[in-house]
């Protein structure tokens, strides 16, 4: 490609939660399109990263796969200081793990576990940067935001001033949005891949 590359500490660095797989792999692929670099955290089957991670680096881009329970905040913070140690910064966080909700097709090799996206990036929040960006689908709790349940609302809301406490951009995606009008710069061509493909 003729297109200079940004080197590596320079590049903005996402920890993509569900990105092993289904929309989560495709979210991946689209930031890291976007020069981004990209660190997928697994619970088990490192071969589903692995296949996300070898796509992304033979596009030119830049990614890591680490195993991690997200659902402990203290894997959170492993997750960072990977990050850190691998690509000089961590700031962004994208959620689009649905564990919650099963559809046909994906997540089949989960095993039913409590998690909480919310209280998962609650974790992130904590550790990120001033002016770094919490990227969330709000088909995680169940559908749109109108539609989240009472409990998740809530959380939804102190998520917010968390994140406005810390000076974080916070943007929830309708399950139905698509990942390329997250506002990220565009460098390389979005990658021809259907989402949850």
């Amino acid at each position: 490609m003729g297109t200079p590359r940004t080197p590596l500490s320079e590049r903005d660095t996402a920890i993509v939660l569900g990105g092993d797989q289904g929309r989560g792999a495709y979210a991946a692929k689209v930031l890291a399109a976007r020069n981004i670099n990209i660190i997928i955290p697994y619970s088990q089957r490192p071969c589903h990263a692995n296949a996300v991670i070898s796509e992304i680096e033979s596009r030119g881009g830049s990614a890591i796969a680490l195993l991690a329970d997200i659902r402990k905040p203290s894997h959170m913070e492993v997750l960072f200081n990977a990050g850190r140690f691998a690509f000089g910064n961590v700031n962004v966080v994208a959620n689009v793990f649905l564990p919650r909700r099963r559809e046909a097709g994906w997540m089949d090799a989960t095993p039913p576990l409590v998690y909480d996206p919310l209280k998962t990036l609650f974790a992130a929040a904590q550790l990120l940067p001033r002016g770094g960006r919490l990227l969330y689908c709000a088909g995680s709790v169940g559908g749109s935001i109108d539609a989240l349940d009472m409990d998740a609302a809530k959380h939804l809301r102190e998520l917010r001033q968390v994140a406005q406490f810390h000076e974080l951009e916070l943007q929830c995606l309708d399950g139905e949005q698509s990942w390329e009008t997250v506002q990220l710069r565009p460098t390389l061509p979005t990658p021809d891949v259907e989402p949850g493909k």
